[in-house]
């Protein structure tokens, strides 16, 4: 009997061990994706003379999973599609680890008009939220139902302001008065060569001396890679810091502000 005993326990201790080893159980049939909550509104004529005021504010619930035991951060991405709701060709308004995202009625105008959508006249846009974690090396991801909203953009010019880079992996440090200028590339690419160092972080920011807007990544986000994560206003939370490289050298520095990504390669 005592070596039954003894074995029982030992099973235990083993099964225990290796389910903290393996991370997080997690049973997707069970969780409860994301819903909005806001906007509130179903259609919006955007105009000039408010450009610089906010578009209807978006938030949604927490995803809630059915897990085991530990869990890491959760990711959402809310994402825009102008054809048919159907997502296959959609854009990135944020990835974010907050419920919550605001954005201007410029920022909003200059999306659509970037994407196509004729100005002067209503079109059906359509958001979802992607909700995701990363769980035994693979990423699991759950959306929300899709929302449309009827959207009116104005006619303007759209113009590509550079950003900038700065941090304590730059020439610049964290002197938001002297962060290093990114050029417009194409599209929504932004794109520099600059040296990095192998210690500290980097962010970029949309206007000299200011911290907002600006742009960090998220729990996800490598030194060569990541989601973009855009703070609007001094009351969004503050986006973590891209990864300083893995050594010192010249770096090509990539950024795209519409589809919410970078990239950094090392130049040879």
């Amino acid at each position: 009997m005592k070596t039954l005993h003894f074995f029982l326990l030992t099973l235990c201790i083993f099964c225990i061990s290796c389910r903290n080893d393996d991370g997080p159980v997690i049973y997707l049939d069970n969780t409860v994706p994301p819903r909005f909550l806001t906007p509130e509104v179903d259609s919006v004529v955007l105009k000039e003379e408010m450009a610089d005021m906010l578009f209807p504010e978006f938030s949604w619930t927490a995803t809630r999973y059915d897990f085991e035991y530990g869990l890491a951060n959760i990711t959402y991405s809310l994402q825009m599609d102008i054809e048919d709701g159907c997502f296959y060709r959609y854009t990135t308004l944020t990835n974010t680890d907050t419920t919550v995202y605001s954005l201007t009625q410029a920022a909003m105008n200059t999306r659509l008009l970037m994407s196509d959508v004729p100005y002067g006249q209503p079109a059906d846009v359509y958001f979802r939220i992607a909700s995701y974690i990363v769980s035994l090396g693979s990423r699991e991801t759950c959306m929300s139902e899709v929302f449309k909203m009827s959207i009116t953009p104005y006619q303007t010019d759209i113009t590509y302001p550079p950003i900038y880079l700065l941090g304590d992996a730059t020439v610049a440090g964290w002197d938001n008065t002297k962060a290093v200028e990114v050029p417009h590339h194409s599209g929504s690419t932004f794109s520099v060569i600059q040296p990095l160092s192998s210690s500290g972080s980097l962010k970029f920011i949309a206007d000299i001396g200011s911290w907002v807007p600006q742009w960090g990544t998220n729990a996800n986000g490598t030194w060569e890679n990541g989601s973009l994560v855009y703070r609007a206003v001094e009351s969004d939370p503050d986006p973590s810091a891209i990864p300083a490289p893995p050594q010192d050298g010249i770096y090509q520095i990539t950024v795209d502000t519409l589809n919410m990504f970078y990239n950094i390669s090392f130049m040879e």
